[in-house]
């Protein structure tokens, strides 16, 4: 940094511990350490790892189902939906080991570790050998992002007052790259969370301050009895820290303690493999969390910032996090992530290197002296050719950012206008022309902030972002211009098909301008991308309805089947096909889909008067009276509000039917008895 740069003062008298620190970098600046042992071996495994990855996506290619992804994310869908699946169990049974073993996984098995450890080897072979830059407040943000990442949705639950999820497997899967970023943004990924931080906030930068699992993982390394331990031989020489790549200060670490407390050590061993005395070693013994310091005064971490600078610094994290990610999910949904594309990894990074820029440029700008990574920068206010190198990379960095809060701020402002003019979704779709064009003259103000801000959003935003189309469809929607809409959907559906809810829209705005059967698929395409979304599915009766008037009796017969497939347990999807098989003239196909239903599931009792009506149109008529009149004794007492009067209603129709009148106004005051509004059987046996 500077030599202004504050250290970190601990015990009574306040005394800096800087030695700790210089004596690691003089030994590496001087050479004089020997190089590791395990780095071969930690390569060796990192590949493997990487390896059995790609073995795992060539799977899948070749087969079209796999095994669930193994990253430690998949355990939110665990969370969220019950479905316990392969990264579930990773994530668990790393946390398990990491209270057991410490925290290795990092080290040893982690993708992300694989890519800043390459930096830091290509760095070093440039001859640059990048310093953590250590903040108090920052390195909680892992921790932060954990609790959020895992512990957000049970929190949102609860407060929803929602109940626990239903467990169930979940260990394959067919559309395996769905919760994975694409290559561009992978790269982007690898870029930003590996080359930048790396060379902005040292070797496992974005270890320190964004990684959610290794925060996770410092807690449960605080309880592990696996340390690396020091014995009697140890002369505090500083090679062990001068090759810890996890920034930890080893020997004053071992010194204090006599063994490594701090949870950023990873486990990888380099500091065992080149101690001289061989007097570091990995073992058991009591965890971090009971030790206790040797000394009255132990080392502390060398701050590089004042109390006062971390502040700001976490001032400045807050506000990049909300440009990057915006607002957490289930608190204002019209807060979207920038380009709706940023996924949690790397809009933490992002916001902690931007943290870290706007301070360093800040402090380049206002300071006469400054020095980054021990090279000089700025001296008597004149920027080295270095600084000035630095200065440009760090000034295009801020003007990103600054571009980004723009595009951010005018999402918002089309988003805000998307969500006050939700009232008028029911006017929408329910086809009332007249409501919806006299409820949306009302919001026309809306209407026109709502697109000018998202039509500036896309006229300066750097890629193209899925939200804007799908806002200006809704306002399209609102104009009445359904088929325009629709078209617009479609283009956004081309580049990111997963979004069913946006395709079941697209479709019921297909079935608003008339285009039934190009609505058909999709209905079907939406229903089977979600099959858990009862409220898509409830949709298809509706839409056969709208086919049966429209004359297209087969293709409703068709859609209904369809969705019947992809949900064979779904009482109302069964009842709408038999409808429309009678109605279709297939008598026998109706009552065999119920008495299919009726091996496996318990009849309710709008499917038994169902198959009553199956029956009598089978010429089973007084079968299906004797049904209807154990059905009416199963039902309830005849008391008003007490039993169910469909059993006596549909018993006088087919009564009325057979001639038997006597008999059919006897059970239609039973049925009264019941349900004095009961109607007449007469209107409808004479039609």
């Amino acid at each position: 940094m500077s030599k202004h740069e504050p250290h970190a003062r601990c015990g009574s008298d306040a005394a800096t511990h800087l030695p700790d620190s210089s004596i690691a970098t003089e030994h590496v600046r001087t050479g004089k350490v020997r190089p590791s042992r395990m780095g071969r071996r930690r390569a060796f495994v990192l590949i493997a790892v990487h390896v059995l990855a790609f073995a795992h996506i060539l799977q899948w290619k070749l087969e079209g189902r796999t095994l669930t992804p193994l990253e430690p994310s998949e355990a939110i869908y665990t969370l969220v939906d019950g479905v316990v699946n392969a990264g579930a169990l990773v994530m668990l049974g790393s946390l398990l080991l990491t209270l057991v073993f410490g925290r290795f996984f990092c080290g040893w098995a982690c993708h992300l570790v694989a890519v800043q450890d390459g930096c830091a080897w290509i760095l070093k072979k440039l001859h640059l050998r990048p310093r953590p830059l250590r903040s108090r407040w920052l390195m909680l943000v892992p921790l932060g992002a954990g609790l959020y990442l895992f512990g957000w949705p049970l929190l949102v639950r609860w407060w929803a007052g929602g109940s626990a999820p239903e467990w169930r497997a979940g260990f394959t899967e067919t559309e395996f790259w769905d919760t994975f970023p694409g290559l561009w943004l992978s790269l982007i990924t690898f870029v930003v969370c590996g080359v930048a931080m790396v060379w902005v906030l040292g070797a496992k930068g974005f270890c320190t301050y964004a990684c959610p699992y290794g925060g996770l993982f410092g807690v449960m390394d605080r309880f592990a009895p696996g340390r690396i331990v020091v014995n009697d031989a140890c002369k505090g020489c500083g090679h062990c820290s001068a090759v810890c790549t996890s920034n930890v200060l080893v020997h004053a670490e071992v010194r204090d303690y006599g063994k490594v407390v701090d949870p950023g050590c990873m486990k990888c061993l380099d500091c065992v493999s080149v101690c001289p005395e061989n007097a570091l070693s990995f073992s058991f013994t009591s965890p971090a969390v009971l030790t206790r310091a040797r000394r009255d005064n132990p080392a502390c971490t060398p701050w590089s910032f004042s109390f006062a600078e971390d502040l700001i610094l976490g001032a400045l994290f807050i506000v990049a996090l909300l440009v990057f990610r915006g607002l957490p999910d289930n608190t204002l949904p019209e807060a979207g992530n920038l380009y709706g594309e940023i996924a949690l990894l790397l809009g933490v990074g992002l916001a902690a290197l931007t943290a870290f820029v706007l301070f360093l440029t800040a402090r380049l700008l206002r300071r006469k002296d400054v020095q980054l990574f021990g090279r000089v920068l700025k001296s008597g206010g004149r920027l080295s050719a270095g600084g000035r190198v630095v200065a440009l990379l760090f000034l295009l960095w801020c003007a990103f950012f600054a571009h980004s809060a723009v595009v951010q701020v005018a999402m918002l402002q089309g988003e805000l206008a998307v969500s006050a003019t939700a009232t008028l979704a029911d006017s929408l779709w329910s086809g009332d022309r007249d409501a919806l064009a006299a409820a949306a003259k009302k919001m026309s103000d809306e209407r026109e902030a709502g697109r000018a801000a998202f039509e500036f959003a896309g006229a300066i935003g750097l890629v193209g972002d899925r939200r804007i189309e799908e806002g200006l469809a809704w306002f399209e929607a609102l104009e009445g211009k359904h088929a325009v809409a629709a078209e617009r959907m479609a283009r956004v559906l081309s580049e990111h098909p997963q979004r069913q809810r946006l395709r079941f829209d697209r479709a019921r705005l297909l079935v608003l301008s008339g285009a039934l059967l190009e609505a058909m698929p999709e209905f079907l395409a939406a229903v089977k991308g979600a099959p858990d979304d009862a409220f898509m599915r409830a949709a298809l009766p509706h839409l056969a309805n709208d086919l049966y008037a429209g004359g297209f009796l087969a293709q409703a017969i068709t859609v209904l089947e369809e969705a019947r497939r992809i949900s064979p347990d779904d009482l109302v999807l069964v009842s709408a096909l038999t409808e429309a098989r009678m109605s279709n003239g297939d008598t026998p196909g109706a009552l065999a889909l119920l008495e299919e239903w009726g091996k496996a599931h318990a009849f309710d009792t709008h499917l038994r008067v169902q198959r009553a009506q199956v029956l009598e149109s089978s010429g089973r008529a007084e079968e299906a009276l004797l049904d209807l009149a154990r059905l009416h004794a199963e039902t309830g007492p005849d008391e008003p509000g007490r039993g169910d009067a469909r059993p006596a209603f549909w018993s006088s129709v087919m009564l009325g039917r057979l001639g038997r009148v006597a008999e059919a106004d006897a059970w239609s005051a039973l049925g009264r008895k019941r349900d004095p509004k009961l109607p007449d059987w007469r209107p409808i046996v004479n039609r």
